[in-house]
């Protein structure tokens, strides 16, 4: 089972050591303090993840109640029917019955809700979860959005930082985006509901398609730096 599903500690675990390394490379940088904010952020999904799919033992409590007032009910209307009729007004056992069909429905229905209802609050805390994920994910991104390689094109460096640390801190930051929709598959995994599996997927592929745009730019500074390095040996 180790290794069929996501565990919560492991994300920690390799969150911790991209800050030592982001920390280490980029002291005092931004992106440094943006990873060590996922780390807060991942340490609390782990326990957020675990409680979201919880039981609910007050509602499923008061949900015992009501099926066992619903039984009793059917119990008491068998008992009313197998009267005799020459015992009992049969007006009145007619109105007896009708009145305690549609209790009966009432309850039937209120158990239903409150069954639904457990799920409801489930996805809602899960949702609202992912959403702040979501925001991490975009926040990451516009760490890495004004590093445009173009800018390298007539020079070796961009904001005090040399062709190989850019390259360095863009592949971070496209490591970041892809823990951060590892954090929302946990919601997932933990909480097989449809709307949520949507909601961690949908995360998944901006994540994604992010992290593809880092890498554009990382072929292009790796394919300059080709270039660069055919134009010192005079093959171009």
């Amino acid at each position: 089972m180790k290794y069929r599903q996501l565990e919560s500690n492991e994300i920690i675990h390799t969150i911790d050591e991209l800050h030592m390394r982001i920390s280490h490379r980029f002291p005092k940088s931004d992106l440094a303090a943006v990873c060590e904010e996922l780390l807060v952020v991942a340490k609390e999904t782990e326990a957020k993840s675990h409680a979201v799919n919880a039981a609910n033992y007050p509602l499923r409590g008061i949900v015992l109640v009501l099926i066992a007032a619903a039984a009793g009910l059917v119990y008491f209307l068998v008992r009313a029917v197998q009267l005799r009729t020459g015992d009992v007004d049969l007006i009145n056992l007619l109105q007896g019955l009708e009145a305690g069909t549609n209790l009966i429905i009432f309850i039937s229905v209120a158990i239903f809700f409150l069954f639904s209802l457990e799920s409801r609050m489930a996805r809602t805390r899960a949702l609202n979860d992912l959403n702040e994920l979501r925001s991490i994910v975009h926040v990451i991104d516009m760490h890495q959005f004004s590093k445009d390689p173009s800018e390298l094109l007539s020079a070796d460096s961009t904001r005090g930082m040399s062709r190989t640390d850019l390259t360095r801190y863009l592949g971070h930051c496209s490591v970041m985006l892809s823990l951060g929709a590892k954090l929302a598959a946990l919601y997932a995994q933990k909480l097989p509901d449809e709307v949520v599996i949507d909601a961690a997927s949908d995360l998944q592929n901006v994540a994604n398609g992010l992290s593809l745009k880092i890498w554009q730019k990382i072929a292009i500074l790796e394919s300059y730096e080709d270039y660069r390095e055919k134009q010192r040996l005079g093959h171009v």
